[in-house]
């Protein structure tokens, strides 16, 4: 899509927001189509709004978390993830990612490997997690090799090889 469709996009979901019957999903879409503007201010806000609508729901916050990290916030992100970490657990990664703590997210990926079992995501996740750290590029290598032993048909998958 254009630039254009997603100025469109804008100016459509604040029309039906300005109307007496807010609806969480109308934020969420205007968000994201702030996302796609690059204009994370105007989508922080709107994730801001989600989240006093429905705050039970763990990925508005995360996404909100996200924003405010992208705009150089990282206190106010550091609080949407440890709210989103909270409503959902699995959210801990993204709360440890924003820290730059990746030796604890590689951590948290080899506990789940150990207890959950094995499948293509993980050890693809474990492998980007070595990659980051700089560790060892061929044992990063072998964790993409087994990642496409379990699923050969995820082309995703080849293109970190």
């Amino acid at each position: 899509m254009s630039q254009s469709h997603f100025d469109k996009a804008v100016s459509c979901f604040s029309k039906i927001l300005d109307s007496p019957h807010l609806q969480t999903e109308f934020y969420v879409q205007r968000a994201e189509a702030y996302l796609q503007l690059c204009d994370f201010q105007s989508a922080a806000l709107d994730y801001k709004h989600a989240c006093s609508l429905e705050p039970q729901t763990e990925a508005y916050p995360q996404r909100l978390g996200q924003c405010c990290f992208d705009l150089g916030k990282f206190l106010e992100a550091l609080v949407s993830f440890t709210k989103a970490a909270e409503l959902k657990p699995s959210f801990r990664l993204a709360c440890l990612t924003a820290l730059g703590r990746y030796s604890d997210c590689l951590r948290l990926v080899n506990n789940w490997l150990e207890t959950d079992g094995q499948s293509a995501d993980l050890f693809t996740l474990r492998a980007r997690l070595h990659h980051q750290l700089n560790q060892r590029a061929a044992y990063a290598l072998g964790k993409i090799n087994t990642a496409l032993e379990y699923n050969p048909n995820k082309a995703q998958y080849y293109l970190f090889r």
